[in-house]
């Protein structure tokens, strides 16, 4: 399974070194930020494992057997989303650390410091909001030099506005839970994990694919709900991963969820079954802005003792369970490849980070 998608980045990285070259005469003529913004921004999207490039060239084999251009570039266009997302969540997550280096904003916060000037942090934080837009933008202009139908072209353009504005509302309802005290409902989590998360990881790439591949409404609605199942499936292992992965591992302090009081299952179903004392202590972690190695370790062996992980594993197990009904299911073209997306599903399972 990751051959094919280790073999979709090695191409989309090959499209994007070649979009960004061209850009770059243009820009250097602005400011020298320009060529420098565009290298970094190059450097950022190739750090990634382009899931979601993949899955859009995943569909849209799946339908058709014809030139593959066009699914590259919306596949570029969907990795170029995901970095500008990741730059601006780094600097709302205060997170210094991406893939195990310095996360974006910080790398122009780490600049700042060596020119001595009067604020660096906020230079920094600056300097990445304005490398998280242009992402964007430059994740549109990537989809508008599609050679489809211009009808297919103006579909997808408008399929990913409105996957983008549903993530950005979504975020926004993150960082409100984020600054309360108490838990919000498991219906209100579950709507964040799909919503800022679930769709455009997987519901929207895979719809874009098919898209371009020629598919109705009708099958684009069949690989939607499989994507929102997937797509839930693949945040709660992060949050797992979060709190039981290793640093070396997932690139970011263990922990550092916890302590931007990110609402979760696993914080859900600990408020609701720790004791009052267990309940006060993790109000006060949460709260608190700081996150010790024992604070960590305290909501680890809570989640094991009160066997959280055994009630999440049993709402994952149903996901799970439908997920592999509906891609039996899905009508293809060329099942041969039908495969790999069952792999992607155990390897969301199975990752460590």
């Amino acid at each position: 399974m990751m051959d094919f998608f280790n073999s979709q980045k090695k191409n989309i990285e090959l499209l994007l070194k070649e979009f960004f070259s061209k850009k770059q005469s243009s820009f250097r003529e602005i400011n020298k930020w320009g060529g420098d913004v565009l290298k970094r921004l190059y450097s950022f999207t190739s750090a990634g494992k382009m899931i979601r490039g993949g899955l859009v060239v995943l569909f849209f084999r799946l339908y058709s057997k014809g030139n593959v251009d066009d699914a590259l570039r919306a596949g570029a266009a969907m990795e170029l989303f995901q970095s500008a997302f990741l730059i601006h969540d780094d600097i709302m997550d205060r997170d210094n650390m991406r893939r195990g280096k310095p996360s974006f904003f910080y790398q122009y916060g780490l600049l700042g410091e060596r020119n001595a000037f009067s604020d660096p942090i906020h230079f920094g934080e600056s300097m990445g909001i304005c490398a998280g837009d242009l992402s964007f933008f430059l994740g549109f202009e990537m989809l508008s030099s599609m050679k489809a139908n211009p009808e297919i072209v103006r579909r997808a353009i408008d399929m990913c506005t409105e996957e983008i504005g549903f993530v950005t509302i979504a975020q926004m309802q993150d960082v409100y839970f984020g600054n309360l005290k108490e838990s919000p409902e498991e219906k209100d989590i579950l709507k964040l994990y799909l919503y800022k998360t679930g769709r455009y990881t997987f519901s929207l790439p895979m719809k874009l694919g098919a898209l371009l591949a020629g598919r109705d409404e009708e099958i684009l609605a069949k690989i939607e709900r499989i994507g929102n199942l997937l797509g839930i499936i693949f945040q709660i292992k992060d949050d797992e991963i979060g709190l039981f992965g290793e640093e070396s591992e997932i690139g970011k302090p263990v922990g550092s969820d916890i302590k931007e009081n990110k609402k979760s299952f696993y914080l859900y179903y600990l408020e609701k079954s720790a004791s009052t004392r267990q309940r006060t202590r993790l109000k006060n972690i949460l709260t608190s802005g700081k996150v010790s190695v024992k604070d960590i370790s305290f909501i680890r062996d809570m989640i094991l003792e009160l066997e959280i992980n055994k009630k999440i594993n049993s709402k994952m197990n149903e996901m799970i369970s439908q997920s592999r009904t509906l891609i039996e299911e899905l009508p293809v073209s060329y099942p041969e490849y039908r495969g790999i997306l069952e792999g992607l599903l155990d390897y969301s399972l199975n990752r460590n980070k």
